[in-house]
């Protein structure tokens, strides 16, 4: 977690010399468990895109433990493409009621957007 001020493109100079820059995004796999962190996850991985300007890689780690956690709702593709996003309107109306429309129109926005994807990595 970085607890500075990153200012977009960090670098302003024009030096052909400079070093490449890419972001790697890593969460648990533990997130894709539950839908609203999901939704939470895919929120955050989009503002990080969007605010540092650079490549942006999203991973999935401990992918191999998943099945510790329980059941997924949809297979493990629809989280790692982030397709289809509004069937998960069905699992988030279950779970909770209150947050559903919040959660929809995040959502909506993600789709909008249509940059966030992920990466797996297992041990």
């Amino acid at each position: 977690m970085v607890h500075e001020d990153v200012s977009p493109g960090l670098d302003d100079s024009d030096d052909e010399d400079t070093d490449e820059l890419a972001a790697v995004h890593l969460h648990d796999a533990h997130y894709i468990t539950d839908v609203s962190m999901y939704v939470s996850v895919l929120s955050l991985s989009l503002r990080m895109m969007l605010h540092l300007e650079l490549p942006h890689i999203n991973v999935l780690s401990k992918i191999d433990l998943i099945s510790k956690y329980g059941q997924l709702d949809f297979n493990l593709d629809f989280y790692t493409e982030v397709q289809d996003l509004s069937y998960l309107e069905a699992v988030l109306s279950k779970s909770s009621l209150r947050y559903t429309e919040l959660s929809m129109a995040i959502i909506s926005l993600i789709k909008d957007y249509s940059l966030v994807r992920f990466e797996t990595l297992a041990d």
